[in-house]
């Protein structure tokens, strides 16, 4: 197997880990002592010029592998909004594209260095809130963007994003439209490996839209739910014609949408809350969570699982997990 690097992201430090078998994944911290806004990252990406990119609950931080060039809001509007960063992605476009906690979304400018605010409204309303939830892109490289108020979408040649329709409040019928969204509380989204995007609900319906005719299909999950716990579907990914979600409260569930059905996998295992779920280029799942770290072949279902050992210093720094990053360079 190739070496490969992973990078980590820890409730309170960002870890990276070494070496190409990954029951023996070595880590090291990276933190403030070294220059990182702050501990608490909540996402990372890489653009083509090589810079990593860090959300965090402080800042956003460039790093070049040596320092930090750090970016918290400001007084203008060419800085970032809030300093609480949700979610990171970059377009096929190489746009790179911040989700804020509070602030809706901005694009970065490279060449002066700024930021690009976008107004997200619905049906011409301002939104009560702006919470990003999380980025996506379809097979024509239109990008979608989930909030807690909504899913909007932009072509690349567009200004301006457009809003995916709302149930209509008046109807009496309780029977899912096909020309709408489910409900506004959107918990995340991700694309599929057709040319469609899959959109999950904060009530665990999920539903699934085709951009070629603009219809929806909608599937309700609620009997894969633990009623004794609070459950949220927190991470989507589409993998050989199956749909993943990483939850908290309900562990990990593979969803067949072909056939309706769905199965808890590794129920034994993972007893707390997922926070992210990455496939890595070799078709392994990388399973961030409150207990650790967690590779798994989704095929075989065979894992491994990686968690804080106070007596070795290349383990993981924390037993919680907030998300995970491959590096291919």
């Amino acid at each position: 197997m190739n070496s490969k690097t992973y990078i980590l992201v820890l409730f309170v430090f960002l870890c990276i880990g070494l070496e190409g078998q990954y029951s023996n994944l070595n880590f090291f911290s990276l933190d403030q002592q070294q220059g990182l806004s702050d501990n608490s990252v909540t996402s990372i990406i890489k653009d083509s010029r090589g810079y990593f990119w860090f959300g965090t609950s402080n800042g956003l931080n460039q790093f070049d592998g040596y320092t930090y060039t750090k970016y918290f809001k400001g007084e203008d509007s060419t800085s970032i909004p809030e300093n609480k960063i949700h979610s990171l992605f970059i377009s096929t476009d190489d746009q790179l594209w911040i989700g804020f906690e509070n602030e809706g979304a901005c694009r970065f400018l490279p060449e002066s260095g700024s930021f690009q605010p976008y107004n997200l409204t619905q049906e011409g309303r301002s939104l009560a809130s702006n919470r990003i939830r999380g980025f996506a892109e379809d097979r024509d490289s239109v990008l979608y963007i989930a909030s807690s108020e909504g899913v909007f979408y932009k072509k690349q040649q567009d200004t301006d994003f457009k809003a995916l329709a709302l149930p209509d409040t008046s109807l009496k019928s309780k029977v899912p439209s096909e020309n709408s969204l489910m409900s506004p509380l959107i918990s995340a989204i991700t694309s599929d490996e057709n040319e469609g995007i899959w959109i999950a609900y904060e009530n665990w319906w999920i539903s699934h839209y085709n951009p070629g005719n603009e219809k929806f299909r909608h599937f309700n999950l609620k009997d894969y739910t633990r009623d004794s716990y609070q459950t949220l579907i927190t991470s989507l990914i589409s993998f050989r014609e199956k749909l993943w979600l990483g939850t908290i409260g309900a562990g990990l569930i593979k969803y067949d949408p072909a056939s309706g059905t769905a199965e808890s996998i590794l129920n034994d295992v993972i007893h707390s809350p997922i926070q992210h779920i990455m496939l890595s280029s070799d078709e392994t799942f990388w399973i961030s969570g409150s207990n650790g770290l967690i590779s798994l072949n989704p095929e075989s279902n065979e894992y491994h699982r990686f968690t804080n050992i106070p007596a070795d210093n290349r383990s993981l720094a924390s037993t919680a997990v907030q998300y995970s990053y491959e590096d291919n360079s």
